[in-house]
């Protein structure tokens, strides 16, 4: 992945840990960093700041990154709900890797417990046949134990990526 930047003003910067980050000796083709400017690594979560335009120090977002976890549709087993999907901990939002699916309406169930009975929240999300392979972000409301469901029978195994954002 390449560094992009983020709007304009005080330059804000997006990409991976893997990336160099900007500097004001080597802005990469990008604005000039400031004092004060912010680096996203999206692979990790960790928001940086630089202090002097070179330097770059993890700066507390006051945001709670979970680890990225697979939910997995498995058609021998149920061929439209995922396996229940423990994230570790309660999180607000949701962040999901949505793969290429049969068309169908997809929605976020939530337990108390890994083994509860889950629930539905919030509206469906609707993903046409052969779409995939992108990023949404999902109201979780404070719970750890999800599942995803399709409207339609899936024709292969279907691996969602999740993680859970707590602010």
């Amino acid at each position: 992945m390449s560094v992009y930047q983020i709007g304009k003003g005080l330059p804000k910067y997006i990409g991976l840990s893997t990336d160099t980050k900007p500097t004001a000796a080597d802005p990469q083709n990008l604005q000039y960093p400031e004092v004060g400017s912010t680096y996203l690594e999206g692979d990790t979560g960790k928001l940086f700041v630089t202090y002097d335009r070179t330097n770059w120090g993890v700066k507390d977002s006051g945001n709670e990154y979970g680890s990225w976890v697979d939910a997995t549709i498995t058609i021998a087993t149920d061929d439209d709900l995922t396996a229940a999907v423990d994230l570790g901990a309660d999180y607000d939002t949701l962040i999901v890797y949505i793969p290429t699916l049969t068309s169908a309406e997809l929605t976020l169930y939530v337990s108390e417990t890994l083994a509860g009975t889950y629930y539905a929240v919030g509206n469906s999300v609707t993903v046409a046949a052969g779409t995939g392979g992108f990023i949404d972000v999902w109201i979780l409301g404070g719970a750890r134990y999800i599942k995803i469901g399709t409207s339609a029978a899936q024709g292969a195994n279907r691996t969602f990526r999740v993680r859970g954002i707590r602010s």
